[in-house]
């Protein structure tokens, strides 16, 4: 049986609690990801955030509304304040929007018990920790497809 340490993405996207919510939202864009783990100065995991915190985040800010017609944005609102409440996304920052209730695994945990985690937790990562919660990589669902979809080195190549 494959362990976290066998499918884990060992080289993580991660983000430190100083970080601006715009900067961590490209962050995740750019590399496609859903989350990532927050690292303090040490390397120690002291949160992680994910698409659905920022989402969260910016639905807390006000912003005034707009609608988008024909491809010119018309503001219902005053555009000085909705300048003024947008600056405020980028004040925000990754320690403010984070989840600071960790799940993790270890390294030598079986994918069977790391997929009931992820189920269980309706979480989409988690991170793969050694026993002095030094982060190793993340375990993601798309890691757990593949260990299935592929298991035994079956690619899905027929003869």
């Amino acid at each position: 049986m494959n362990t976290a340490r066998d499918i884990m993405s060992s080289n993580p996207v991660t983000v430190s609690p100083s970080d601006s919510i715009r900067d961590t939202a490209r962050r995740f864009l750019e590399h496609d990801i859903s989350g990532a783990p927050v690292l303090d100065e040490q390397g120690t995991i002291v949160g992680i955030i994910t698409k659905r915190d920022i989402v969260d985040t910016i639905k807390e800010l006000k912003l005034p509304r707009m609608i988008n017609l024909f491809d010119a944005i018309i503001y219902l609102e005053n555009t000085e304040e909705y300048n003024h409440e947008l600056s405020k996304i980028s004040a925000v920052n990754v320690q403010e929007a984070m989840t600071r209730k960790v799940i993790t695994v270890e390294a030598d945990t079986g994918i069977d018990k790391v997929a009931g985690m992820l189920s269980e937790n309706h979480v989409h990562m988690l991170p793969v920790v050694d026993k002095g919660k030094k982060l190793l990589g993340v375990v993601s669902t798309t890691d757990i497809m593949k260990a299935i979809a592929y298991e035994n080195g079956n690619k899905g190549d027929t003869e």
